[in-house]
């Protein structure tokens, strides 16, 4: 089927992949195959077969005979049209495309046919972008070095920050914020006390996460879990975008991720050093009023304060006792400060209560 000559098949696949700026890691994700085969076939040391240049093409979003010529340099994103039987496919909740991110532990996952719901509800979402042409590309650069480790969370929260050039300001609305960078961020309602699950779409290149909607309620648990989703999304693409099972590493990893792009250790140290409070001069009002400022839960505070030696061991202690006697008797509600006005003189007064 090739044209005779000095054509040369892989060459026009690695154009046209660079084109669509997707890495060799993503194409061959999409199409299911190992990454050193599909080295082998851009090198045109392996010739691929009809199925395997009709998957290639449908992850490019070309179609065959446009995939077997160069792209030009004023060739569009080539987009089919919703019409098209192999776009309709990947809109299809059978769309083998979607590859769940992680796999959370044994009794806590869902079932088959709310996962299935799940696709359907992506699937009208994808759907009405298309026909409004306002699809989304994760523009997030995702080749971020993984070093499983707090610190490892620390660079990687500082990395994402300056990429999107928030530098350590406080973010009251971290989906917004992803959303501009094409993370589809989605609500719905889940069984089994399940709090957000994400799916990756090689072809369309993005990531969608849904959310609880019981979340809506608790902004400050919903933005936590959110950003441990997308810190679960660095490691899906350092895992070659294969699903992984949830570890007690992987868990602390994103979890530490999210902490530390809500709570910037600059900014935290600047507004610390500010009100010249030293570690045993922590009071309970204090650090509810610091938590509010930050959207973080009163618990989540703490325990970046302790991580950043900014509180002493003892008024950890005891304000952790009390954080989760509150949550106990509120039924998991957020403890919030007295003095609810924004100022350094509350915040000084609060020192002394």
């Amino acid at each position: 089927m090739f044209p005779k000559g000095d054509f040369k098949v892989g060459e026009r696949i690695r154009a046209w992949r660079k084109k669509r700026n997707m890495i060799q890691k993503e194409l061959a994700a999409a199409i299911g195959m190992d990454v050193t085969q599909l080295w082998s076939i851009e090198k045109d040391r392996n010739s691929p077969s009809v199925r395997t240049l009709e998957r290639i093409a449908r992850a490019l979003r070309v179609r065959v005979p446009e995939l077997l010529e160069l792209p030009s340099v004023d060739d569009s994103m080539g987009v089919l049209s919703v019409s098209d039987n192999s776009w309709s496919a990947c809109l299809n909740v059978e769309c083998d495309d979607l590859r769940r991110l992680s796999r959370p532990e044994q009794g806590t996952d869902l079932a088959e046919g709310e996962v299935r719901r799940l696709l359907s509800e992506l699937s009208e979402a994808i759907q009405t972008e298309t026909k409004h042409q306002t699809e989304m590309q994760t523009s997030l650069p995702l080749q971020f070095p993984i070093v499983k480790s707090e610190a490892g969370a620390e660079q990687l929260a500082r990395a994402v920050r300056a990429h999107c050039d928030i530098g350590s300001a406080i973010i009251r609305d971290v989906q917004i914020l992803f959303e501009t960078y094409g993370v589809r961020v989605l609500d719905t309602r889940f069984s089994n006390g399940v709090e957000a699950v994400t799916f990756y779409s090689a072809i369309q290149r993005n990531f969608t996460v849904f959310l609880s909607a019981t979340l809506l309620q608790k902004p400050w648990r919903r933005d936590f879990i959110f950003l441990s989703e997308i810190g679960r999304m660095f490691l899906f693409v350092s895992g070659l975008f294969e699903t992984y099972r949830e570890s007690k590493i992987g868990r602390r990893f994103v979890h530490h991720f999210a902490a530390a792009f809500l709570q910037p250790e600059q900014t935290i140290r600047a507004t610390v050093y500010s009100l010249r409070v030293k570690p045993d001069d922590w009071t309970y009002e204090l650090l509810l009023r610091m938590k509010e400022r930050f959207g973080v839960s009163a618990e989540a505070f703490a325990i970046r304060l302790k991580e950043l030696a900014l509180i002493s061991r003892r008024k950890f202690e005891v304000f952790k006792k009390q954080i989760i006697q509150y949550y106990a008797s509120h039924n998991y509600d957020e403890p919030m400060a007295k003095e609810r006005r924004p100022g350094r003189a509350f915040d000084l007064a609060a020192l002394s209560t």
